[in-house]
């Protein structure tokens, strides 16, 4: 997340950006769009509207893990090229075993289920080879994706429970609560050293 604060004139403008946030979003905006088409009986916008519905669910879940990892490494006092070159060369279920492992439970990694058919789609949309739009095509469905996001929002809320970590931050609360904060106030004493 970042925060962008601008003051002037005695007044202060705060702006925060999360694109782990922005993403749940999509995905929720383009499930509602998905399950739209179905009952208007729009077949093509309706499988349109899955697949993006399907690249966010996966992005979002692997932001929230890498977000994660990354703020463990830096815990563990990893450098930053540590934490980028264990972000780029690990793959989502090793980062998955590494958050288990950092919270000594005996919660198990999600490497069954539709999670795990949603993740395969994803990939074969990514890297699309000829020949494969009717399995892409028909293997992707509202009932994939609905089990899928049950399967990871469980998981993420489980090990980032014991983590202690949110799985992405509200921007709108965190702006009302500064905003609130800095604006009812006089914050030239807050901002001095500036």
């Amino acid at each position: 997340m970042e925060l962008q604060i601008k003051i002037s004139n005695s007044k202060i403008e705060i702006e925060a950006i999360s694109i782990v946030e922005d993403l749940w979003l999509d995905y929720l905006f383009f499930k509602k769009q998905a399950l739209i088409a179905l009952e208007e009986n729009k077949s093509f916008l309706h499988k349109r509207y899955l697949r993006v519905t399907l690249l966010t669910l996966m992005s979002y879940f692997e932001a929230v893990v890498n977000n994660w990892c990354g703020n463990t490494l830096r815990e563990n006092n990893k450098s930053y090229a540590q934490i980028q070159d264990f972000l780029r060369n690990k793959a989502l279920p090793d980062k998955c075993k590494f958050l288990i492992n950092e919270t000594a439970s005996n919660t198990s990694s999600p490497n069954k289920g539709a999670w795990q058919e949603a993740k395969k789609l994803r990939n074969e949309l990514v890297h699309l080879k000829p020949g494969k739009d009717r399995l892409i095509f028909e293997n992707l469905s509202i009932e994939l994706l609905f089990q899928a996001e049950k399967e990871i929002i469980e998981w993420l809320d489980k090990v980032g429970k014991l983590l202690g970590q949110e799985r992405h931050p509200d921007t709108t609360k965190i702006v009302d609560a500064l905003s609130a904060r800095y604006n009812n106030t006089s914050f030239e004493d807050d901002f001095a050293d500036f």
